[in-house]
């Protein structure tokens, strides 16, 4: 407090903001501390077992943080728009068996018991008209009916892989 009588006007309200500033960020760091995911489990780990063991474990909690956030910017950018955007449907009629929708809607219509055991092992079947696989996402350019809002989905394609890199 010596510091504090010494300073007088603009140079004590510097030093006031300086410590308040400086109490604000030990505070901050201790929230962080206090917050901080498997912080004392590490700690124990690391007390009975050594900083190698900590440090795998560290590993992992970087993984599983780096896979939560890919998947929130893959479900953001391009499964959301595509269950809210869905594309026209095309009509497949009998005389139009060789386009290559009609070839597409037939292959998904088309099971049978035998395969179905096979197709859950591969991860094909009720699986390939899901969401979790990619197959299903097309290459068009979304839009809602009587809307001028459109989402070109192989562009989001491309730039969520270069967020990936980034």
């Amino acid at each position: 407090n010596a510091t504090k009588l010494r300073l007088q006007g603009f140079e004590q309200l510097k030093w006031q903001r300086r410590k308040a500033w400086q109490q604000f960020r030990s505070r901050l760091k201790e929230a962080y501390h206090k917050m901080e995911l498997w912080s004392t489990s590490l700690k124990r780990i690391g007390g009975n077992f050594g900083m190698g063991i900590v440090a795998y474990f560290l590993f992992i909690k970087w993984l599983m943080f780096l896979n939560i956030s890919l998947f929130l910017i893959m479900f953001s950018f391009i499964s959301l728009p595509t269950i809210f955007l869905t594309p026209e449907a095309n009509n497949c009629t009998s005389n139009e068996t060789f386009s290559i929708a009609c070839c597409s809607e037939t292959y998904l219509n088309s099971s049978d018991e035998v395969n179905s055991i096979v197709d859950i092992v591969q991860g094909g079947g009720l699986l390939e008209r899901t969401l979790l696989f990619y197959g299903t996402y097309t290459n068009e350019i979304y839009g809602k009916n009587g809307e001028q809002t459109y989402y070109n989905l192989p562009l989001a394609y491309i730039c969520t892989t270069i967020v990936f890199f980034l």
